[in-house]
């Protein structure tokens, strides 16, 4: 299984830590609910962009 996934999985690493915390805070002020999940995926994505 885990050749299938080589060089496709990105890490939670602490730029995504940081992306994280700011996108749920923001979220919370503008009262949307956003998931733990949705937000990690979104904090890699904004850390890797």
């Amino acid at each position: 299984m885990l050749p299938v996934f080589a060089g496709r999985v990105l890490n939670f690493d602490l730029p995504a830590t940081q992306r994280y915390a700011e996108a749920m805070a923001k979220a919370q002020a503008a009262v949307l609910g956003v998931g733990v999940a949705d937000g990690f995926i979104a904090a890699i994505a904004l850390a890797t962009a």
